[in-house]
């Protein structure tokens, strides 16, 4: 049982932080385009229609300027893409 609140504990820490850095991301975005660039493609696919555009920069590109949360970025979009194809396994 402890193993399983451990996983659960893990589990909502992970949201809470791809929250936040969604959050980050996304909140300078002003158009579409800019929310389909700002997004990794493991959460653009999960968005209708997002994924008929091409990619015109790099994801998380809201982020430039910021090292720190680039860097914090770059460890959470992999997460992102375990989370992500979690949902479609389920």
């Amino acid at each position: 049982m402890e193993a399983w609140l451990r996983d659960e504990k893990t589990v909502k820490d992970d949201l809470c932080l791809i929250k936040q850095m969604l959050f980050r991301v996304l909140k300078p975005c002003t158009s579409d385009r800019e929310i389909r660039n700002a997004l990794p493609e493991c959460l653009v696919v999960l968005v209708p229609g997002m994924g008929n555009e091409p990619r015109a920069d790099n994801a998380g590109y809201t982020l430039r300027g910021d090292l720190r949360a680039m860097r914090q970025f770059s460890k959470l979009v992999p997460k992102m893409e375990i989370y992500s194809v979690g949902r479609l396994l389920y």
